[in-house]
């Protein structure tokens, strides 16, 4: 038997990472969440969950040089993106889940680092994402 329902996420985030450059390194960092609609789908074990919504944070931005001549510099700021995202989770035992899913969207208000003149790092333009997951309803 097939039930439906509608709602809301929230959703906290924190991501980072390093990316190479050709005056050394920067390093990124970005807390933030999301705000989502929620619409689910489910069959028995099988959910089924698409989402529209809106995601952002602060990012910052620190180069590190490898050069003694060259000066390294902080930059940070807000961003945020619209998206949309699909998932397909099926219940293991009880309020046990194991699920994928993907994501789409699109960076409205951009921060971005440059290296000699070029842009190198930040969080702008499209993206798409995907994820493996495991959890447990209380």
């Amino acid at each position: 038997m097939f039930t439906s329902s509608l709602g809301a996420s929230v959703e906290a985030s924190f991501e980072g990472g390093t990316v190479e450059g050709p005056l050394g390194t920067v390093a990124m960092s970005s807390p933030g969440g999301a705000l989502a609609l929620l619409a689910r789908r489910s069959l028995r074990r099988l959910d089924l969950r698409g989402q529209l919504g809106l995601r952002g944070g602060v990012i910052t931005l620190t180069g590190q040089t490898a050069s003694p001549n060259v000066a390294a510099a902080v930059v940070s700021g807000p961003w945020t993106g619209t998206f949309v995202g699909l998932e397909a989770g099926f219940t293991v035992w009880r309020r046990v889940r194991l699920g994928l899913a993907a994501e789409g969207g699109y960076v409205l208000l951009p921060t971005v680092g440059t290296s000699a003149g070029q842009p190198l790092a930040g969080v702008e333009g499209p993206w798409l994402g995907t994820s493996a997951h495991a959890g447990v309803s209380f």
